[in-house]
């Protein structure tokens, strides 16, 4: 009997097994540069305020509600058809980000980052579920955790040096008072890599899917929600990314206006939890097929509730020696991610995939969004009055760090009564 490696080989998809690497490399290269310390440099230099800079971060998870168009769209086949100017739209978008610190005006421009931010994820995420379920589609079921695994590896390698370099880069262009040129050279480096990846997706291969039998995109949904195991699946995760909302969108600007640290420190943390990321990854794909995706998920749970932990009890003097166990626990969080996919596909049909995975997708940002958007004027007010906390003066991320662990308590004990349906193989 042919084995399953010889028959993956012999299919006809091995290239586009090999190119889904390079397209979430590159996808992974333009996210980096369009998103956390460096889009935190764009608004600081529009002179945008914390909490519209942390809106602007969450955007991206209201903008994730247009996935659930995902799964209406992949009736339209071949998909690479409406994919591609999609895919190309969305990039062109974040190297325009980087334009704006160029024009001459300043009046109304935190409201074109905000719209550019917002067009960018919200395409992004319409093509997303689709495209993951065309390059999974060919991986047998006992490997997509390991294949996910290096696919997750091979762009950390890349994100490493990046995010050092890019960051260095930064500071140095700042202290020569040349930020403009800086965001230039950022706007053009998103560029290539735009081209890279539209090539990676021009030259995928994609499989027959069965088509759902539902007409409209309510349908798909209906049908979803009448699963049981999809339904609780979705409980865990709502609860999760309210955490989500809480305290992640304040972080970057906590650390690098608060703790004052320089991009190059803020980039050399970020490649030390990369670096990690990618050890943890090389663990996770020798284990092959005996790395089960709820351990992996059961993980990720106690690994972001340290993660919020650690950014509770920092302060400006203690933040550079308390950000290593947060590069941890963030690497844990990286590594063990690829749970969320491989369990979330478990819980479906094949034809569903695509719809689950973007219903989810959509709910979940929706959630995270308007928890920010609640959040936003307390936080607001933490910071005009002072915040103390212990009887100590503190900071407003520090307060809602508190609500954040709380509620992803929450989300691991919901889990753990939901790993009774599933069943590894």
């Amino acid at each position: 009997m042919m084995s399953i490696q010889s028959s993956e080989q012999a299919d006809g998809y091995s290239l586009t097994r090999k190119l889904y690497k390079w397209e979430a490399m590159f996808e992974y290269l333009c996210a980096i540069l369009a998103s956390g310390g460096f889009m935190a440099k764009v608004s600081l230099e529009l002179g945008v305020r914390d909490s519209i800079t942390a809106l602007i971060g969450t955007v991206s998870s209201l903008a994730c509600v247009f996935s659930v168009m995902s799964g209406h769209l992949q009736r339209y086949t071949p998909i690479k058809k409406w994919l591609l100017p999609m895919a190309l739209l969305a990039r062109v978008c974040m190297m325009a980000m980087f334009l704006l610190p160029l024009l001459k005006i300043r009046s109304g421009l935190d409201i074109v980052l905000l719209l550019l931010v917002f067009v960018a994820q919200s395409t992004n995420a319409m093509i997303v579920p689709a495209k993951q379920n065309m390059f999974l589609a060919p991986v047998c079921a006992e490997k997509q955790t390991s294949h996910l695994a290096v696919i997750n590896m091979v762009s950390l390698i890349a994100g490493i040096p990046l995010m050092l370099f890019g960051g260095t880069f930064l500071d140095y262009m700042e202290e020569r008072g040349k930020m403009k040129d800086a965001f230039l050279i950022i706007a053009l480096a998103i560029l290539f890599f735009c081209i890279c990846h539209m090539l990676t997706l021009i030259f995928s291969k994609e499989t027959p899917m069965p088509k759902s039998e539902s007409k409209s995109i309510f349908g798909d949904i209906g049908s979803l929600l009448r699963n049981g195991k999809y339904r609780f699946f979705l409980i865990t995760s709502v609860v999760h990314n309210i955490a989500q909302g809480v305290l992640s969108p304040y972080l970057t600007t906590y650390a690098l206006k608060d703790f004052e640290f320089s991009m190059f420190t803020y980039g050399m943390f970020n490649g030390i939890q990369m670096l990690l990321g990618f050890a943890g990854l090389l663990f996770v794909t020798r284990l092959g097929r005996r790395a089960k995706a709820t351990t992996l998920r059961t993980l990720f749970f106690i690994a972001y509730i340290c993660y919020d932990f650690f950014w509770l009890v920092m302060s400006k003097e203690t933040a550079f020696a308390w950000h290593f166990p947060v590069v941890i626990s963030g690497a844990l969080v990286n590594v063990t991610s690829i749970g969320y996919t491989v369990c979330l596909f478990r819980t479906v049909e094949e034809k569903e995939r695509v719809s689950a995975l973007a219903f989810a997708a959509g709910l979940m940002g929706v959630c995270t969004f308007l928890t920010n958007l609640a959040i936003t004027p307390f936080f607001d007010r933490m910071q005009e009055n002072g915040v103390t906390l212990f009887g100590m003066p503190s900071y407003p991320q520090q307060i809602l760090a508190i609500c954040s662990v709380g509620v992803r308590l929450v989300a691991l004990v919901l889990w753990l009564f939901e790993l009774k349906n599933y069943k590894e193989t």
